[in-house]
């Protein structure tokens, strides 16, 4: 039955947080931000409630002025949510596991969740006698207590050279993330040798007060991702499995549904997408990012508890957008058709390298029939950062975004 909710609170107030209120206001509800920046994208749409996402107080003080929350990005802090008076969704437990890597990469391969190789890297830390302890998906390595800098990394590089022999069989090429924090392909680096490795923590390294995971690397086909929503009862909707396209670590284009989805590996997405937010404890919206190796082979490469960048084409693409189905949650209403309402549709991040030579002309995007412009009225245009997104809906809905684009071009 649907909950008389009159006011929701969103925790970050970015392109995801205005879309979240976009459809809320849409279906008679207020909404009231928490951002640190009075302008950020969403003012205008809901009320800004002025704080930093780590002060306890204030996320007290926030709560007290809606009847549910959520959240629009992983980096939040966990204490400060669980200040919260009102309850949060996802849950800051839910929150805990996806916002730090090694946490979920333990909580998926223990729960028999396809995921590539790992090996955890723990922080520098010469008064924790359990500084160097490293987990693995076959193995547990542990070291003596590390004292200098020089100890840890000949320490590590040694756990790292017998991972390599023993459970990467030889293959050297590894990926190196920070365990917190880092995405569009920040803080990640990829080594394609163990001499690359050892060169990089002998010469480079300066110490860190970081955790940091390494990764088998996985030469994938291509990038995939499907959206699940969750409700408090447990019924569950699942968004077609889309295709991404990255340039330089940022997504550039979702097309749904995937083109040419081999029939094994839609049978896995779907048993991720329907068992995964069981065994979290979902009760929200989880992107699951996956890697398709070949036609029967599917590896889960991050999740992410909320609206996603590869859901925007949903907006005009399905009967209920992502950002319908989350308020759907919020307050308790029957959970949307998450469908395509046609035959496909596509997404294009726009990023401000298109606004190197000021304002780009939006009626060369909107001169092709069916494309859609969406625009996050962000303060400043900066090589890289999220500027918009454009979509495109039925025949050809590809090619049709394509087009767009490159007229801006």
């Amino acid at each position: 039955m649907m909950r008389p909710i009159h006011q929701i609170g969103i925790v970050g107030g970015g392109q995801l947080g205005r879309m979240i209120a976009f459809a809320a206001r849409r279906m008679g509800i207020s909404v009231i931000v928490l951002d640190p920046d009075k302008n950020c994208p969403a003012a205008g749409i809901a009320e800004i409630f002025v704080a930093d996402y780590s002060d306890e107080k204030a996320m007290m003080e926030f709560s007290k002025r809606c009847e549910v929350v959520t959240i629009e990005f992983e980096n939040l802090s966990v204490p400060a949510l669980k200040q919260s008076l009102r309850p949060v969704y996802p849950s800051p437990e839910v929150l805990s596991i996806c916002q730090d890597r090694i946490k979920e990469k333990l909580f998926l391969s223990t729960n028999g969740f396809p995921v590539t190789r790992f090996l955890t890297i723990p922080r520098f830390s010469p008064t924790d006698p359990s500084s160097i302890v490293c987990l693995s998906v076959e193995k547990r390595f542990e070291r003596p207590h590390s004292k200098t800098l020089s100890e840890w990394i000949t320490q590590i590089l040694s756990i790292v050279q017998e991972w390599i022999d023993t459970e990467l069989q030889g293959n050297e090429k590894i990926v190196m993330k920070s365990a917190r924090m880092g995405y569009d392909g920040k803080s990640q680096t990829i080594f394609h040798s163990f001499f690359q490795f050892q060169n990089h923590l002998t010469k480079d390294w300066k110490g860190s007060g970081e955790d940091w995971i390494l990764e088998q690397f996985v030469p994938f086909q291509r990038e995939l991702s499907i959206i699940v929503g969750r409700n408090r009862v447990g019924e569950t909707v699942v968004y077609p499995l889309v295709e991404n396209e990255h340039r330089n670590h940022i997504l550039f284009s979702t097309r749904a549904p995937a083109p040419s989805v081999a029939p094994q590996i839609q049978k896995i997405a779907d048993w991720i997408a329907h068992s995964l937010p069981e065994k979290i404890g979902l009760v929200g919206l989880l992107c699951v990012e996956l890697f398709e190796k070949d036609d029967t082979t599917l590896l889960i490469n991050e999740l992410a508890p909320r609206p996603h960048n590869s859901g925007h084409w949903s907006i005009e693409g399905s009967h209920c957008s992502q950002f319908e189905q989350i308020v759907r949650i919020l307050i308790e209403s029957p959970l949307g058709l998450p469908q395509l309402i046609s035959e496909s549709a596509c997404m294009i991040n726009l990023l401000g390298d298109l606004w190197s030579n000021g304002t780009p002309n939006w009626s060369k995007v909107l001169s092709v029939p069916g494309v859609f412009l969406h625009l996050y009225e962000k303060a400043e245009a900066r090589p890289g950062r999220k500027m918009g997104h454009l979509t495109a809906v039925g025949h050809n809905a590809y090619e049709r975004a394509k087009q767009a684009y490159t007229n801006l071009l």
